[in-house]
């Protein structure tokens, strides 16, 4: 008799504590639409990327960055707001490394359309001769205004390293550095010249199959296979010594490191 009684006060209590925290919760009834970044992979929130894969002609580049409202649509565009959050290290400068966030000319390219909850935004960067001899680093998150409120989803922010130089890619990790090598800029150019290949995020995801964290923190990528890339870095190895003979024989030298190492592909 008391077992019942006892249950059934916990579940009076229960009942009641619940009661509660519905008072207290934000309903979608509400006219208060809220937010977020909405990335897939967890190396989406810190991007590296380099004009040197591009074009000389190419000025500007874009990284588009998907974001999704929590609440009710709307039957027109709402407005969508990013804040430059400024660091200690070198603070990409707005007009000059990228197009300012409220650059009027492209507030149309900052909205969520009508009726919708996902969108596209374009982090548009610019090319400009510093980052010859520098990397810039954009970090930004979203920012309040009269159509939304930041939603409390992590991650709240992303980070965008760029420059002019080749850049080491962002899912270019600890498993690339014991495949192919640890990360060095004479590597990768020496890769990029004797496969034909950009060697960029991409590449490294969609060909090689080299895994990245997605939201959840799972690191899988159905494009890797082991036998194939070990067979891959058996032929890169070949091309390198063909290319290292000819380079001495005409007086350049072996493919070299920054750190001062001879270049070799495979990790240890």
């Amino acid at each position: 008799m008391k077992n019942k009684i006892f249950k059934y006060m916990i579940g009076i209590i229960f009942l009641g504590a619940l009661s509660s925290c519905e008072e207290k919760l934000n309903s979608y009834d509400t006219e208060t639409c809220w937010i977020r970044f909405d990335l897939s992979q967890m190396a989406d929130t810190l991007q590296l990327r380099s004009f040197a894969y591009l074009s000389s002609e190419m000025n500007m580049d874009t990284s588009w960055i998907e974001v999704k409202a929590i609440g009710n649509m709307k039957d027109y565009p709402r407005k969508i707001t990013f804040t430059q959050v400024m660091t200690d290290t070198t603070n990409a400068i707005a007009g000059t490394h990228y197009i300012a966030f409220d650059d009027p000319s492209f507030s149309e390219l900052y909205v969520m359309p009508a009726n919708q909850t996902k969108a596209r935004v374009p982090i548009i960067l610019k090319r400009d001769a510093s980052l010859k001899t520098s990397d810039v680093l954009l970090e930004f998150t979203i920012g309040a205004n009269e159509d939304f409120q930041p939603g409390f989803v992590k991650p709240d922010r992303v980070q965008i390293w760029f420059t002019d130089r080749l850049a080491r890619p962002s899912n270019w990790n600890e498993y690339v550095d014991w495949y192919i090598g640890v990360y060095d800029r004479g590597l990768h150019e020496c890769l990029i010249e004797i496969t034909g290949e950009k060697w960029d995020y991409d590449y490294l995801y969609d060909v090689l199959g080299f895994i990245v964290m997605d939201e959840d923190w799972n690191v899988t990528n159905e494009n890797f296979e082991e036998a194939y890339l070990e067979y891959l870095i058996a032929e890169w190895q070949k091309l390198l010594e063909e290319d290292n003979a000819k380079r001495i024989a005409a007086g350049k030298g072996p493919w070299m490191r920054e750190d001062g190492d001879e270049v070799r592909i495979g990790g240890e």
